[in-house]
C-alpha cells in the first residue's frame, strides 16, 4: 500500500507528515528524507501539488463556487487555495477558469503538477 495511494484516497482530508509516516511505518525524519529522495519534493509540497491538480479538473466544469473547489479538493478555505494556486501556476483560479483547455492543459505540463 503505497504512500502516493494513501494521498489519491485521502487528498481531501487534512493529512499531516507525522500521520503520513505512521501510515508508512517510518517515523517523521526517515519519512520525510525516503518521500523526497523517491519523489523529488517534499511531502507536504506534493499534496498541495496534488490538491491543485484536482482544483483545475474541479475549475474546467466552470459552474462550481470556489469554495466548493477548495473543500472538494482538500483546502481548508478557498482563501488558502487562491494563495497556492497563484503560487503554483502564476495565477488566480478565475483566471485559470477563463483559460480555453487547450491552455490549460499546457500549462499543467510546463508546471509539471499532473499526478494522477
Amino acid at each position: 500500500y503505497g504512500m502516493l495511494q494513501y494521498i489519491c484516497e485521502h487528498f481531501r482530508e487534512p493529512i499531516t507528515v507525522e500521520q503520513a509516516a505512521a501510515v508508512a511505518g517510518y517515523d517523521r525524519s526517515y519519512f520525510s528524507k525516503l518521500f523526497r529522495e523517491t519523489v523529488g519534493m517534499t511531502f507536504h509540497r506534493y499534496l498541495n501539488h496534488y490538491r491543485i491538480t484536482e482544483a483545475c479538473r474541479l475549475l474546467s466544469d466552470g459552474k462550481l463556487p470556489l469554495s466548493v473547489v477548495a473543500e472538494e479538493s482538500g483546502f481548508a478555505s478557498s482563501k488558502i487555495l487562491s494563495r497556492l494556486f497563484r503560487d503554483v501556476l502564476d495565477m488566480t483560479p478565475n483566471q485559470y477558469r477563463k483559460l480555453p483547455q487547450e491552455a490549460k492543459d499546457r500549462l499543467i505540463r510546463a508546471k509539471n503538477i499532473t499526478y494522477y
